[in-house]
C-alpha cells in the first residue's frame, strides 16, 4: 500500500476532516484486519499561512509560497509515495510544492474537476 504524505495543518480542522474521510473510505474499500486496512499516512501540521506575509500578516504580492512549507514538502516527499495538500489556498504554490517534494502532489482542484466531468456536472461551486 502506498504511503500518503499529508501536508496539512494550515487549517487544522480541514486536515483532521481529510484524515477521517480517508479512513472511512479505507474501511469500505480495503479488507480490515485490526489496523492493517488503513493506508500509511505521514501528516505534517503547518500552522502558518501557506504564503509569505509581511509584518502585518498580509500576503506579500506577488504571492510566494512560505519557505517553511516548501521545507515541509521536501521532508514529507522523502518518505511518501505522493503528497496531498488539504488546503485550497496552498494550491497557489502547487508547482513549487511539487518540485520541493520530489514526488507527485495531488491537486484537489484537478481531482475535483475530473470528478465533476466524470459525473456529467456542468456547474459546480467551490467553498473555501
Amino acid at each position: 500500500m502506498k504511503r500518503i504524505g499529508v501536508l496539512g495543518g494550515i487549517s487544522a480542522q480541514a486536515t483532521m476532516d481529510f484524515e477521517a474521510r480517508v479512513h472511512r473510505v479505507a474501511q469500505r474499500l480495503v479488507p480490515q484486519r485490526w489496523n492493517a486496512g488503513y493506508p500509511p499516512m505521514v501528516v505534517w501540521y503547518h500552522r502558518r499561512l501557506p504564503v509569505r506575509v509581511d509584518d502585518a500578516d498580509r500576503p506579500i504580492v506577488p504571492m510566494e509560497i512560505d519557505p517553511q512549507l516548501l521545507d515541509a514538502a521536501a521532508w514529507l516527499g522523502r518518505g511518501s509515495d505522493f503528497l496531498v495538500v488539504p488546503c485550497n489556498a496552498a494550491h497557489v504554490g502547487l508547482p513549487a510544492l511539487t518540485r520541493a517534494a520530489g514526488c507527485p502532489v495531488l491537486s484537489m482542484i484537478d481531482v475535483t474537476a475530473d470528478e465533476a466531468v466524470r459525473r456529467g456536472w456542468r456547474r459546480v461551486g467551490v467553498l473555501g
